[in-house]
């Protein structure tokens, strides 16, 4: 199964598949990117289809993973440090942070639907394993922790990964930042909205600024956490229509 999700190029979202796809967006786009981004994709890849990394994905499946995380972060980082902030930033920016929010929706809702049951001893212990679990799978275990000390509630883990305005990888987080980069592209400046993306992106980060857990849980959060990918496949629909398409 890792080898399936890591290495298939036939599988769209296998990481091999997707860090292609992203080298060949970034082939046909060298004059926006810096060359240290550039080198830095194509460095990735050509380790991902070399012999080094099957190497290390059979001595340390961890090891190899974390090499992974860490390139796309350091590409990351190279997008925020060499782009001006133009066009070809901003694009960087919505795809980024779109992408984001509906995963980590993706990755709250799997794991809220398969909690253990409260009602033991024994399944609260599991409960706290599961969020410390989805936590660190979020990069967000520590900044958890210097809020809420060492109480991982499953209420508390929803709001901070869900509605936290200052958590990069919280969807309320990346909905705003998303927002700011279309208005930027748009030349909207907060008063109506300057495309549809723009429009449905602002409903969504509406709602998430102004809602209450309290007011979802009761009718349940699955549905949603379903709403919020719904909303960011339209918005992704309404950039490639506006921006691409026409």
């Amino acid at each position: 199964m890792l080898r399936y999700l890591t290495f298939d190029r036939q599988q769209n979202y296998s990481i091999l598949a997707m860090i292609a796809r992203a080298r060949e967006n970034a082939r046909g786009s060298q004059e926006t990117l810096s060359a240290e981004t550039w080198s830095q994709i194509n460095r990735l890849y050509l380790y991902l289809s070399g012999p080094r990394s099957q190497n290390r994905f059979q001595s340390s499946p961890f090891r190899f993973y974390d090499s992974i995380k860490r390139g796309c972060i350091l590409f990351d980082g190279l997008v925020d440090s060499t782009l001006p902030r133009a066009e070809a930033f901003h694009f960087l920016q919505v795809g980024r942070y779109l992408e984001r929010a509906d995963t980590i929706s993706r990755v709250v809702n799997v794991k809220f639907q398969t909690l253990p049951d409260e009602s033991t001893d024994a399944g609260l212990r599991l409960r706290s394993i599961y969020w410390t679990s989805l936590l660190r799978s979020c990069s967000a275990y520590e900044a958890y922790l210097k809020e809420h000390q060492d109480r991982i509630l499953s209420r508390n883990v929803v709001r901070y990964l869900v509605l936290d305005s200052d958590f990069p990888r919280a969807i309320r987080f990346c909905v705003d930042r998303c927002l700011e980069s279309l208005r930027e592209l748009s030349g909207g400046n907060g008063d109506g909205y300057g495309s549809e993306a723009e429009r449905l992106l602002g409903r969504l980060d509406g709602e998430l600024r102004y809602m209450d857990l309290d007011e979802v849980f009761p009718l349940g959060l699955a549905p949603f956490l379903t709403g919020v990918q719904e909303a960011c496949n339209r918005v992704g629909q309404a950039i490639q229509q506006t921006y691409f398409l026409t």
